[in-house]
């Protein structure tokens, strides 16, 4: 289990004092959300639509790409990332960090780097750990899950996959979601305390609509609810 996780976020929030430090005629903060999802549970579909509602960009695998770019002073790193990030494919990642000590806490920097920045820009930053690497600013952690079944039916209709393919690659996806985020932060991926809202999937039959309202009405609460802490 990492034990300087801690630390390093507070080096990276002090050496960069300007976060949670807005100057007058900055305008106000945008929306940061963070959003931890399980594989095929509609965690992109909410994405898009809360990008479209709150007014801010969606970021995803650009991170990847963001990552990339901040890794350039880390020729070892880079070597990494280099080839893998135009594949368009994350789940790499967590492949290439299993085991590997030296590259983990190397991609772990530039990442609560990056995220951080991203922050700053506001919008809806997904999966990598984000909701752990903002736990003390004022943004919303939103969880989206569902059951496998559920999940590898949507896949296996959008990606038209045989259901017991589609079922395996969620049980996949989701051990290596969860290998990664132990690896890298120390936590488990179901751990509601971290979390301002966990939606099952399965109860709302897709209404993507339906359920983006809900959790906006949910970020409106807490976010004003924090405004006055």
């Amino acid at each position: 289990m990492p034990t300087d996780v801690q630390e390093l976020i507070q080096n990276l929030i002090l050496s960069e004092h300007r976060y949670d430090q807005r100057k007058p005629g900055q305008g106000p903060e945008k929306s940061v959300v963070t959003i931890s999802r399980s594989y095929g549970a509609g965690g992109e579909q909410i994405a898009e639509r809360l990008s479209a509602a709150l007014g801010v960009e969606v970021w995803d695998r650009a991170i990847l790409d963001a990552v990339a770019e901040s890794a350039k002073s880390s020729p070892e790193l880079m070597a990494k990332l280099d080839d893998r990030v135009e594949t368009g494919k994350a789940t790499w990642i967590y492949n290439f960090l299993t085991g590997q000590k030296a590259f983990l806490a190397s991609y772990r920097y530039h990442l609560v780097k990056v995220v951080l920045a991203l922050s700053q820009r506001g919008g809806i930053i997904v999966g990598r750990g984000s909701h752990l690497i903002l736990a003390n600013r004022r943004v919303f952690r939103l969880r989206v899950v569902g059951s496998p079944e559920r999940s590898a039916r949507r896949i296996s209709v959008r990606q038209e996959m045989d259901f017991n393919a589609s079922l395996a690659e969620v049980v996949r996806v989701n051990k290596e979601r969860e290998q990664f985020l132990w690896k890298a932060f120390g936590h488990h991926v179901n751990e509601p305390e971290r979390f301002d809202l966990i939606v099952n999937t399965d109860h709302f039959d897709d209404r993507w609509d339906e359920i983006t309202e809900l959790v906006l009405n949910a970020i409106h609460l807490v976010m004003d609810k924090r405004k006055y802490r």
